[in-house]
């Protein structure tokens, strides 16, 4: 076959590119405008530091709920160009949501099976055995590996009544109500052993790239640490500070 002459192959282009089926090239629709005037990348740092002080401070002050506060504060960093509503959806870990939700249901089983009273029972058994100091730690101990598994306030929740039933019962003779409960609460913040104890070590599971094996590594030490200052602290207490 001979070769097409440069006037047939042009003619071809021509005909192609004039095609009438051919399809125009739309523009690229234009972004909409943003809700609110957009600052600077200095200003959008001043905007994101700014409501995050006063998400806390609102929140202390007891202006409003930490959930309604920190949506608001959402909607403004979108509105204002901080960040799309796109990035703002995909920060959403679903995982962290799901677990979060499951545990409360886990915390429901241990209260309906017992399971919850029978190890309150044991641990008040070992404070005669143990002495008021120990027995302070060993109340630690106990809350936060139990707040390793489940929501810190369904911890809590379980424990108060195991605990308050003792105390009313003459069970603990060394040592004042106050104590206990102190114990308690602060075992029940310290779910530093797995990443499932609490939120915020779910946040940061994925991103940093921790395993459970992390967790544990680093939290059983600071929690037996945290356990034996606590314990001291809680017990030295005088009366007239910790009725």
């Amino acid at each position: 076959a001979s070769r097409d002459s440069p006037a047939l192959r042009l003619a071809r282009q021509e005909a192609v590119t004039t095609t009438p089926y051919a399809l125009p090239l739309l523009p690229s629709p234009s972004p909409s405008p943003p809700l609110l005037p957009q600052p600077g990348v200095r200003g959008k740092q001043l905007v994101a530091g700014g409501s995050l002080v006063a998400v806390l401070a609102l929140s202390l002050c007891g202006a409003g709920t930490l959930l309604h506060l920190s949506l608001a504060a959402a909607f403004l960093l979108v509105g204002v160009g901080c960040l799309t509503v796109e990035q703002a959806f995909r920060a959403i870990q679903h995982r962290v949501l799901l677990t979060i939700a499951a545990s409360f249901g886990l915390g429901a089983a241990l209260d309906r099976s017992g399971l919850s009273a029978m190890l309150g029972a044991l641990l008040a058994e070992l404070e005669p055995l143990l002495g008021p100091l120990p027995f302070l730690g060993a109340v630690f101990l106990f809350t936060s590996a139990l707040s390793c598994l489940v929501s810190n306030a369904a911890c809590v929740v379980l424990v108060y009544g195991v605990l308050k039933d003792l105390h009313d019962g003459g069970g603990l003779a060394a040592l004042r109500p106050a104590q206990v409960m102190l114990a308690m609460m602060m075992g029940a913040s310290a779910s530093f052993a797995t990443p499932i104890g609490y939120q915020t070590n779910l946040m940061v599971l994925q991103p940093g790239g921790y395993s459970f094996a992390d967790f544990a590594r680093l939290g059983v030490p600071l929690t037996l640490s945290t356990a034996l200052c606590a314990a001291a602290s809680i017990y030295s207490l005088p009366a007239s500070w910790l009725p």
